[in-house]
């Protein structure tokens, strides 16, 4: 389902994981099922998924092991193995990956998502609704239809009632939509 052709460089990069289809932004995106999860993706993103026993994990973008140096298939494939064992084993083996990537990690029974360590992989979510995390805010607004946020629209009057070109982050973890971090 494609509802806007916009320049791949518009969410370069980008994916959407949502447990129902949700509109795809962009028409060049592939999409997939993943671990019963929709997920939908720019052309340039890698996903490489591993499963041992009842325990499954999927890597979307790129990462590197420097504990052991295996390659990132052998890297995923030994962290399924891991998560057979325990989640703590599981975060052992992934606590020295690095590069910039997403984490679905868990069972039929139970999924969790993690970012690498420095977030370098944005993934927002909705605080509350249908599960959508997605590489970019609007993404997720988009698909579970958030108004804006009342915190954007001060934010954006403050921003303008300053004498200075400056940009200024936004506080914590808001975005412009409501629920949406």
């Amino acid at each position: 389902m494609t509802t806007e052709v916009s320049p791949v460089a518009r969410y370069a990069r980008g994916f959407v994981l949502s447990a129902a289809p949700v509109p795809i932004p962009v028409s060049d995106w592939t999409s997939t099922e993943v671990v019963g999860l929709f997920l939908a993706r720019a052309p340039e993103v890698s996903v490489a998924s591993a499963r041992s026993g009842g325990a499954s994990v999927t890597v979307i973008g790129h990462l590197v092991d420097t504990a052991s140096w295996m390659s990132p298939a052998d890297a995923i494939a030994a962290a399924a193995a891991a998560l057979v064992r325990s989640e703590d084993a599981f975060l052992d083996v992934t606590d020295a990956w690095s590069g910039r990537y997403l984490v679905l990690f868990g069972s039929a029974g139970s999924r969790s998502v993690m970012t690498d360590a420095t977030g370098v992989r944005a993934a927002f979510y909705p605080l509350e609704g249908p599960l959508v995390v997605a590489s970019h805010a609007r993404i997720v607004a988009r698909a579970v239809g958030a108004a804006q946020s009342p915190l954007d629209v001060e934010y954006n009057a403050h921003l303008r009632s300053l004498r200075s070109p400056v940009v200024m982050p936004r506080p914590g973890r808001s975005t412009p939509w409501d629920g949406v971090v």
